[in-house]
């Protein structure tokens, strides 16, 4: 607390004295001892004034100072009986009150920095305490994340093999099935054999193709399609379902392995669709290139069509989200058009290859 007006009020009148006094003449010395009393009482005041403000705060700087004012206070009496030839000696006290304030200051700034050492001491425990905390907390959230990572990692594994069990076994045995209910004799047991190598087949290429480094992928689009136009030819024509097949002659852009193998179970999974649901009789598949940096499947048939609304609503069937998950984690896309007497895929994917040359 500061009385800004009493201390500037206070030091005008200590100012004029001591100007007053010392313009003085010789022979008016009971007047310049009046002056330098009244400027005694002024500093009396102001040495009473602070033990009383140490009454207040109760902090232990402030009571040494009111202390050190008391006896600066005594030692002015002491002094000022002098001048007035009150005491009989001439020993004077005043200049010993410099070193007792350079004593009393130097105890305020060394207990000043030894309070300070002890906060900062303090703070280093509480940020060491603090750092201590946030690792084992950061230790905690890693080691979380960690059993998060795995977790969803076996979920996407379970999801990858079910997609293919769908896909590959799940469409070789929906094939199969097909195949045996349009036969109207019981079918030879080489023809069941090769039924059942084909499956094996299938099986062995999805457990193989669990990496996509363990994939070729075929110098042109129709070897790319010949296994899997080879697997649909004869039940097509057993069902009457007429298929045009509209591919390049060799790759624009040659694609990723697993791309290769994203638009197989693509085409498969469509394919199976026309012979399940469609109740089709003409079905053409493209690849077309329409530009350098995009490949699109577009499988078309003329059968029932289907409710593409309500599909979506529904969540869409384990063959279409399989399909859509596939295209999505390759930054493809996929899009459906359906009406009675046409339905239309079309799955397309970027390519990132390089161009392929031919003479």
């Amino acid at each position: 607390m500061r009385l800004i007006r009493l201390e500037r009020t206070l030091a005008g009148i200590c100012s004029l004295c001591a100007v007053f006094a010392l313009s003085v003449p010789d022979a008016q010395v009971a007047l310049s001892r009046a002056v330098w009393l009244l400027m005694f009482c002024l500093c009396a005041l102001v040495c009473l004034l602070f033990p009383l403000r140490a009454l207040q705060t109760r902090t232990p700087a402030h009571i040494v100072f009111s202390l050190c004012f008391v006896l600066y206070l005594a030692i002015g009496v002491h002094d000022l009986l002098l001048l007035t030839k009150a005491l009989d000696h001439n020993l004077t006290l005043i200049p010993y009150t410099t070193l007792l304030s350079m004593l009393v200051i130097a105890w305020l700034l060394g207990r000043q920095v030894v309070w300070n050492m002890r906060r900062i001491e303090h703070f280093n425990h509480e940020l060491s305490l603090t750092v201590t905390q946030a690792c084992d907390d950061l230790s905690q959230t890693l080691e979380r994340e960690h059993h998060l990572a795995l977790s969803h990692s076996r979920l996407q594994e379970r999801l990858r093999i079910s997609q293919d069990l769908h896909d590959g076994l799940g469409g070789s045995l929906v094939r199969s099935i097909a195949l045996v209910e349009q036969s109207s004799t019981p079918l030879p047991n080489a023809q069941v054999l090769s039924m059942l190598k084909l499956m094996r087949d299938d099986l062995r290429q999805m457990i193989d193709t669990g990496t996509s480094s363990a994939i070729q992928v075929p110098e042109t689009p129709m070897q790319w399609l010949a296994p899997l136009r080879h697997r649909f030819a004869r039940l097509f024509e057993e069902l009457d379902i007429q298929v045009k097949w509209r591919l390049p002659e060799y790759w624009a852009h040659a694609p990723s392995p697993i791309q290769c193998l994203t638009l197989t179970r693509v085409l498969e999974e469509a394919l199976t669709n026309v012979i399940k649901h469609s109740r089709a009789s003409q079905v053409q598949v493209r690849l077309e290139t329409p530009d350098s940096r995009e490949l699109q499947l577009q499988i078309e048939d003329n059968g029932t069509g289907f409710d593409l609304d309500s599909t979506q609503i529904n969540s869409m069937g384990v063959g279409m989200r399989s399909m859509l998950a596939r295209l999505e984690r390759l930054q493809g896309t996929l899009v459906i058009q359906s009406r009675p007497g046409r339905t239309e895929l079309q799955a397309s994917l970027p390519l990132f290859g390089k161009v392929q040359r031919h003479t």
